[in-house]
């Protein structure tokens, strides 16, 4: 093999590590984001559970904001599993 082939071969090798380390960057703050809010979303449900049972918000109140949170956990358990699949591929190689 010359010389400039080789470093062609190294470009294109050097470019997929490089797309390959961007795609595992962009999912890792895609994970941050999703325990963060899962967090978040723990913290409300706690609050919601609290505020019921000391009197601060009603019976309806209390199922309305439950039915909220139940929303917002579905999208966030949807997100995991698209995350998942994303860390799946990147170390497959396949992303």
């Amino acid at each position: 093999m010359n010389r400039k082939k080789h470093l062609e071969d190294g470009d294109k090798e050097f470019l997929k590590n490089i797309k390959i380390l961007d795609a595992m960057w962009t999912a890792q703050a895609s994970l941050a984001w999703w325990h963060e809010e899962s967090s978040k979303l723990h913290d409300q449900a706690k609050k919601v559970e609290e505020d019921f049972q000391m009197g601060a918000i009603s019976e309806e109140e209390a199922i309305e904001k439950g039915r909220e949170i139940g929303s917002k956990i579905s999208y966030l358990e949807n997100k995991g599993q698209f995350e998942r699949k994303t860390w799946e591929n990147i170390i497959s190689g396949k992303k």
